[in-house]
């Protein structure tokens, strides 16, 4: 068995060396397979890949995450065999020794599971706070809800931070590159994983740290500006694409008026900076 580690990077080398440091630390016995996406770093990422002697695809910049996972999983389509699993992971994490084991422990107990984890978040008051990787999704309201510490089966979706697939889940993971290029991306392609048959677990024990808040994170409100930004947790294309593709048809023939209605509500209540 191989795992395949996937790892889109753009800049921060730092934050790519100690991820890399983390996954060669683990207490796993099986085989790691290192492929770091490399989409247009201007730093000493390559350098950093070098020096652990992982392979590298190289980008333009214009990937982004969707696009840079879609490509690592052509690369290493070949070479994917039964029995293998692959595990998508970010470079602003370090991982606990034991993380891999415990996600493939607990991916072992279903051939079609594919299994999230559990990141610990820093908030700005110094404070440690455990985060699962699973959520519910309700097309009628419009939300994305955290699934909490007390649930790790029955989810919606999964976060793409620390997420292992078997072969064949891997093989089936769909992305959209152009209309959901990072924010969206792993929940509507996670969600159609577990339309297509494949259970979507937490491993409560595969712990993570993240090494600086997500752009997504409350704190940070984004500005209406920022809805024509890719980088932006509001990307206008890509949540409209995301409510689409989860929506029944009957849910769809209302979409633009409730997409309309809660935007509005978003901004009368200050969500929007």
């Amino acid at each position: 068995m191989t795992i395949h580690v996937l790892v889109p990077v753009h800049n921060r080398a730092d934050f790519t060396r100690q991820f890399l440091q983390t996954l060669r630390a683990q207490d796993c016995e099986q085989s790691l397979r290192i492929v770091v996406v490399d989409d247009g770093s201007t730093d000493h990422t390559r350098e950093v890949v070098r020096d652990f002697d992982a392979e590298i695809i190289t980008g333009d910049g214009s990937w982004w995450w969707a696009g840079s996972i879609q490509r690592a999983l052509t690369a290493i389509d070949e070479q994917l065999r039964s029995g293998d699993f692959v595990y998508l992971g970010n470079n602003d994490t370090s991982l606990a020794p034991e993380h891999v084991t415990e996600l493939l422990r607990v991916a072992e107990t279903g051939a079609a599971t594919v299994v999230g984890s559990v990141s610990n978040e820093i908030w700005p008051d110094g404070t440690i706070n455990p985060v699962s990787a699973g959520f519910f999704i309700d097309p009628a309201q419009l939300t994305v809800s955290n699934a909490g510490m007390e649930t790790s089966t029955g989810l919606d979706a999964l976060a793409g931070r620390g997420v292992l697939l078997p072969a064949t889940a891997a093989r089936a993971l769909h992305f959209s590159p152009r209309t959901r290029p990072q924010h969206f991306a792993d929940l509507a392609a996670t969600w159609r994983l577990r339309r297509s048959g494949f259970s979507l677990q937490v491993a409560m024990a595969a712990v993570s740290t993240q090494l600086e808040r997500a752009g997504s994170s409350v704190e940070f409100r984004p500005t209406l500006a920022s809805a024509a930004s890719k980088r932006s947790s509001i990307y206008l294309p890509a949540m409209w694409s995301f409510w689409w593709a989860v929506s029944t048809p009957r849910q769809r023939a209302s979409l633009p008026a409730r997409f309309a209605a809660r935007g509005i509500r978003q901004v009368r209540s200050g969500s929007y900076a």
